[in-house]
Parts: C-alpha cells; structure tokens; sequence
C-alpha cells in the first residue's frame, strides 16, 4: 500500500545531514524507484515549485518553506496514485504557497487522488473539488464548496464551518490517537507499530 500513497506530514521529518535529493532519493529507494525515474519526477516538481537550484543544497539550514516543499517532492518522487497533504503551505511564503495551491490543482486535473488536511477554509475553497467538515471528531457536513455555500446561505467556507459547528471544540487532557491517524500509521508502516 506504501507504493501508492505519497504523504506530506506537517512535521516534514528530513535528515539535516543530507541533502534534499538525498532525503528524496532515500524514500523513493524504500518505495522500489529507481533513481532515474524518481530524479526526473523530483526535476519536473522542482521546476514548478522554483526549487530545483536547491536540491543538492544540505537541508540542515533549510527554512521551514524549504523543508515543506522537500517533502512535498518526497511524497511525489515514486508517483503516488493518492497524496496526503497535512497543512501543505504551512510555513510557506505567499509566493510559495501559490504555487503548491497550483500544483495540487494541477496534479488534480491530471486525475490524482489528493486528500488535502487543512484549517486554512479559504485555501481549501481555492484547491478542493470536495470538502468534508469534522469537528469534535464527527463530520458535520461534506460535499462541494458550492453546495456548503448554499446549504449555510454563507458566502465563505469559514463562515459555513462556522454555522455548521455551533458548539464548542473539546478540549482533550491527553492527547490520544484518533481513527484516522492509527489507520494511516498502520497503511503507511510495517506491522502498524
């Protein structure tokens, strides 16, 4: 399953040591690339992400944009079939954040599978086809921006979260592994530990 799932976590987990080829060529290895084929769809991304001067760049003095965008290219170097994004500009600059969106957008049209995890509504209007409303862990309400417009008679995704979701968020003592999280961690690792 690891094969087909490409995933950009908000913590990008990158060795300082190497450089952003190597992080990326070390986990398309894992994923059975060879380093041909993963180099030529990290060079294709790079250049749209304005990044392929800053490849062969070690990522220790990276910026945490620049960390962002090597694990963006990590999650796309062995040609995943679904991408998960969590908080994808996060720590981006307006420029670059714009050219993720457009990327996301692009990799969509191309007929990719993207699940895109995000607080930022106005960023998901932007780039979602579909959007799924969770708070408090139930969903509230999903289907396209459009149709959550409507149904909340609001003109902005954070206005419609809000009309969908009146009641206050729980706060938690200690922090446990969701659903979600534990069914991802168990796809995405050997034995699910």
């Amino acid at each position: 399953m690891r094969e087909h799932v490409g995933v950009v976590p908000e913590a990008t987990g990158l060795y300082a040591r190497l450089t952003a080829w190597e992080n990326i060529r070390y986990h398309s290895r894992l994923s059975g690339v060879d380093d041909e084929m993963a180099w030529t769809r990290t060079e294709r991304f790079a250049k749209l992400l304005n990044f392929d001067q800053d490849l062969h760049r070690s990522t220790r003095g990276f910026s945490r944009g620049m960390r962002q965008k090597t694990a963006l290219l990590r999650a796309l170097s062995h040609g995943p079939k679904i991408l998960l994004l969590d908080e994808p500009t996060g720590g981006l600059d307006v420029t670059s954040a714009r050219m993720v969106r457009k990327l996301v957008r692009k990799l969509g049209d191309e007929g990719g599978t993207v699940i895109y995890s995000t607080h930022n509504l106005a960023e998901a209007q932007q780039v979602c086809d579909r959007i799924i409303i969770i708070h408090n862990g139930t969903i509230r309400a999903q289907g396209t921006p459009n149709a959550l417009l409507e149904e909340t008679q609001t003109t902005d995704l954070e206005e419609a979260y809000v009309a969908l979701t009146d009641d206050d968020s729980r706060v938690e003592t200690a922090e446990e592994e969701g659903k979600l999280a534990r069914a991802w961690r168990r796809m995405l690792t050997r034995g699910g530990a």
